[in-house]
């Protein structure tokens, strides 16, 4: 396996190791959720869907629309740019997210996502999370507020790594 993206393992201090616990006590874990009220989460498990994925299948590829964010219920997804063999971006687990700028924007995948083992999601379609904007605004403006931070993170881990590279080609 290639070397993982520091912009995507930056996160891990964020994200808390779940064990098995009632689907309220698991979201309460994830970054995304952790400043909702347990009714406010009730409120987004009843948008969710779920879905089971085995060993090397894909979650959706590069360059598809981007219809719906997921979090990792069980398992371990691999963010990869497509090639033979698939290069890593980033190893994601338990309780970590992915897929969230399908939420804000309708650009197309910027890389694959893949299972590693027997995985399970929780996905959120763009469409249910724009009709509740207009429902549960107040919670969905904690939730844009989360999505800001997690990509403001990635952001200043890429643009340090960005520098350092700059600084490995000058010398």
């Amino acid at each position: 396996m290639s070397k993982i993206n520091p912009i995507w393992s930056a996160l891990s201090f964020l994200f808390k190791k779940t064990e098995d616990k009632s689907e309220i006590a698991f979201f309460k874990d994830v970054i995304l959720f952790q400043d909702l009220k347990n009714r406010e989460i009730e409120k987004v498990l009843k948008l969710m869907y779920t879905r089971t994925y085995n060993d090397g299948e894909y979650v959706f590829h590069k360059g598809q629309p981007g219809t719906a964010f997921y979090i990792i219920r069980r398992g371990t997804v691999r963010i990869v740019e497509p090639g033979e063999p698939p290069s890593d971006i980033a190893v994601l687990n338990e309780g970590e997210l992915f897929g969230e700028l399908s939420i804000l924007d309708d650009s197309p995948r910027s890389a694959s996502a893949l299972a590693s083992g027997s995985v399970e999601l929780r996905g959120i379609y763009k469409h249910d999370f724009d009709k509740m904007l207009v429902n549960e605004p107040l919670i969905v403006a904690k939730l844009y507020q989360k999505f800001a931070t997690i990509i403001g993170v990635r952001l200043k881990v890429s643009n340090d790594e960005v520098l350092r590279l700059a600084k490995l080609i000058e010398e």
